[in-house]
C-alpha cells in the first residue's frame, strides 16, 4: 500500500536528520519505524492480523517475513536479521532511558533500516 510506503520513506529521512542533529534516541526510534513501515508495505494487501487489526503486533514480524513476502530465503533472512537488529535498537532507545544510546546504534539502526527499506522495493 502507497500509505505504508510513504510512512516508511519519510520514517527512514527523519531518522538520518535525527542522527544529524545527535537526537540518537529519537533517530534510532525512527529508524525501526521505517523498518516495521516498509515490511507492512511488502506484505500481501489481503493478509489479515489478529484481533481486526490493520498490522501484525510487532512481535510477529519476522514470522509475516518469513512466511508471507516473496522473496528468497537468504533475502528472508537478511531481512529478518536486519528488522530484529532495528528493533532490539529502538527497545533501548525508547524503553532504556538509563542505557546509552550512541552514534554507533543510530549509524547501525539506520543502516539497517535502510537494507530493509532497499531489499523490499521502498526507496
Amino acid at each position: 500500500m502507497a500509505e505504508w510506503k510513504e510512512m516508511s520513506v519519510r520514517a527512514i529521512r527523519s531518522a538520518k536528520l535525527l542522527k544529524e542533529e545527535s537526537d540518537l534516541r529519537g533517530s534510532v526510534s525512527r529508524a525501526y519505524y521505517a523498518a516495521y513501515y516498509a515490511v507492512m508495505h511488502a506484505l500481501p494487501e489481503d493478509l489479515t492480523f489478529p484481533g481486526g487489526r490493520n498490522n501484525p503486533p510487532h512481535d510477529r514480524v519476522p514470522r509475516y517475513i518469513k512466511n508471507n513476502l516473496s522473496l528468497p530465503k537468504s533475502k528472508k533472512k537478511e531481512v529478518i536479521k536486519a528488522f530484529n537488529t532495528v528493533k532490539s535498537a529502538r527497545v533501548t532507545a525508547d524503553y532504556r532511558p538509563r542505557l546509552t544510546v550512541d552514534q554507533s546504534l543510530s549509524i547501525s539502526s539506520v543502516k539497517s533500516a535502510q537494507l530493509i527499506l532497499s531489499t523490499l522495493e521502498v526507496l
